[in-house]
């Protein structure tokens, strides 16, 4: 989905980046914080959010941030 600015033409709309969630498994407890979520979502892509309460740690199997990808490229698989 893209929001239309003004009397913009769907055919001049481009549709090349996406948000997604993105699940990061096996961190460490100590590294499962709004640091490393912001190191690591950096480095998929542009980082929109860590979802980390206002602590900054996160506790559960995984740690959550949202990125928005560049999907005229591949998907980064097992990194």
């Amino acid at each position: 989905m893209k929001r239309f600015l003004d009397d913009s033409s769907p055919a001049n709309v481009t549709f090349s980046h996406s948000p997604f969630w993105i699940r990061i498994f096996n961190i460490p407890i100590n590294s499962m914080n709004k640091a490393v979520g912001t190191r690591i979502g950096n480095e998929m892509g542009e980082l929109i959010m860590v979802d980390a309460p206002k602590s900054g740690l996160a506790w559960g199997p995984f740690l959550r941030v949202r990125v928005n990808i560049d999907i005229t490229m591949p998907l980064m698989r097992g990194r």
